[in-house]
């Protein structure tokens, strides 16, 4: 287990130094030019205007004509659905039951037949 470790360390040690030693290598090299000082962003802030005064206007706005809204007759419901312009006969629609709860059904009426002899 010791030579495990050994062998690893002498890896790590060996992949980092190379690391440096070509990072040295590129700096040296010196071949890259940095930019001049000479050459820098300048960046001027000049002062702040003063604000200009708003030419204020004393308007008095003209109030609306207001006409009636004409009334309008709203149809009381006379309980025969949810509108009362549809027939009787269209608001009333049959609900199916589905098979398996006819089934439950008969099984339920069977079960208390079956109690009540």
């Amino acid at each position: 287990m010791l030579t495990r470790y050994f062998i690893s360390f002498n890896f790590a040690a060996i992949i980092t130094f190379g690391f440096f030693y070509a990072m040295q290598a590129l700096i040296s090299q010196g071949e890259v030019e940095l930019n001049k000082a000479d050459e820098r962003i300048v960046i001027r802030l000049s002062p702040v205007r003063d604000p200009v005064e708003t030419v204020k206007r004393d308007r008095i706005p003209e109030k609306p004509i207001i006409e009636e809204a004409p009334k309008v007759v709203i149809p009381q419901p006379s309980g025969r659905g949810a509108n009362p312009q549809v027939p009787i006969s269209v608001a009333k629609i049959p609900i199916v039951p589905k098979k398996r709860t006819i089934q439950i059904l008969r099984l339920l009426k069977e079960l208390s037949n079956r109690s009540s002899v």
